[in-house]
């Protein structure tokens, strides 16, 4: 279980991209992964600099941009599978993909089953975890349109090891009763997390080297953890203490237009609306309303030897709840300069940065069994607000890569939990 950090900056501080649209599945929860399974993935990228203006301003420590699985005009099946003795784990994984005319399709299916890791000290108790990915893909394409359509569902439960003070940190166990997580071994924490992604992409060619971009995006996240409170009086049993179900809908446009051979110009908007209910025993975070509007602009500046960037945006976020409101507004600016030389290049960046405060940090007032403590959020807290330079200098050659990097991250109003 764990989060990208891009220069120390994780969570709700990096903008997780897949299949084209803003990862959107309780990001700000530190007991559970980004929620995407490693099947299916063709690249990994991850953005700094000025190019943060076009994925949202919560990007305050970068980008993290997943490329999902390419196309092929061939036909193909594939199959991986392999065993780990270390945690007993087993993982399947099935592909198809192909063409016809101007379609082309993809479908993969990947299974892990995983029990409780081992270390030296021995089996590390309620550390299991299982996971269930299906993926499809359909895709038009002609000379002046592309549309790709894409659907993604991953299941996935995992235990949460509880380590009190005083414990021992690894626990010898047999295997009776951890053995295809049973409902023994359920007595202990654990979480059944699933989330369906569907995206459509479409590219337009509206000539004179002009390019629209519309992206539609609809995900739905449902987040359970159980814990050991079966027995209280008005539990139901099989009744999750946490239950959340969250509904995100998006829309993202962007255009790209050339203004000359070494001025090119992209502006866009993107809109989320995001709800928030709950279903189980207790409350973490009340049932709410979220809203998010950006309007970004940037300018791709090409000079001798080198290149610039220069990009604003403007967002906004709308929060509305049972247990009040909040509203949040600013403005971005970023300025990136690259000089290449011979064998060399250097980079400099400057930018403004930007993060509302989220649902939880705002109105959480409740127990959350995945982090074994009782939350309380703050409706006062204001938006983080963060200045960032940094400088790079690169040396390539046939045979070796030199690179060295030095950034300055300033921020204002830092959220944490105390």
């Amino acid at each position: 279980i764990s989060k990208p950090s891009i220069r120390g900056l994780s969570y709700d501080r990096v903008v997780v991209y897949s299949q084209g649209v803003r990862l959107e599945n309780q990001q700000w929860g530190d007991e559970h992964g980004i929620g995407v399974s490693t099947s299916g993935i063709n690249s990994i990228e991850v953005i700094k600099g000025p190019s943060y203006v076009l994925y949202g301003s919560d990007a305050m420590g970068g980008v993290l941009y997943i490329e999902p699985e390419r196309y092929s005009n061939d036909f193909s099946v594939d199959y991986m599978g392999f065993y780990n003795s270390n945690y007993n784990g087993i993982t399947n994984n099935l592909g198809i993909k192909g063409s016809s005319g101007k379609f082309s399709y993809l479908a993969r299916a990947n299974m892990v089953d995983n029990q409780s890791f081992s270390t030296p000290d021995g089996e590390v108790e309620n550390t299991w975890f299982k996971e269930n990915d299906i993926q499809a893909g359909l895709k038009y394409e002609t000379e002046k349109i592309s549309s790709d359509l894409r659907l993604s569902m991953n299941f996935s439960e995992l235990g949460l090891p509880h380590m009190e003070e005083g414990d021992d940190d690894h626990d010898d166990h047999d295997e009776e009763g951890h053995d295809d997580h049973d409902e023994e071994g359920h007595e202990d924490h654990y979480q059944e997390l699933s989330h369906t992604t569907l995206t459509w992409v479409n590219t337009f060619d509206l000539g004179n080297d002009h390019e629209l971009n519309v992206t539609l995006g609809r995900q739905l996240n449902d987040r359970k953890e159980f814990g050991g409170h079966e027995e209280e009086e008005g539990h139901e049993e099989g009744e999750a203490e946490l239950d959340m179900d969250l509904e995100t809908t998006s829309i993202d446009i962007k255009l790209t237009m050339p203004q000359s051979d070494d001025l090119n110009l992209i502006i866009g908007t993107s809109l989320i609306n995001q709800e928030n209910k709950n279903f189980g025993h207790e409350e973490l975070i009340p049932d709410a309303e979220k809203k998010d509007f950006g309007l970004y602009a940037l300018g791709q500046i090409t000079m001798e030897n080198g290149a610039a960037l220069l990009g604003v945006r403007y967002d906004n976020r709308s929060i509305s709840s049972d247990m009040g409101s909040a509203d949040f507004s600013n403005f971005n600016g970023s300025v990136g300069i690259k000089r290449d030389f011979k064998n060399s290049s250097l980079r400099f960046n400057i930018g403004s940065g930007y993060r509302a405060p989220n649902l939880i940090e705002l109105f959480a007032d409740g127990v959350h069994h995945g982090t074994f403590r009782y939350e309380k959020g703050n409706v006062s807290l204001v938006a983080e607000k963060s200045f960032q330079t940094d400088i790079s200098f690169d040396i390539n050659n046939e045979d070796s890569s030199v690179s060295f990097n030095l950034f300055y991250n300033d921020i204002s109003d830092y959220i944490y939990t105390s």
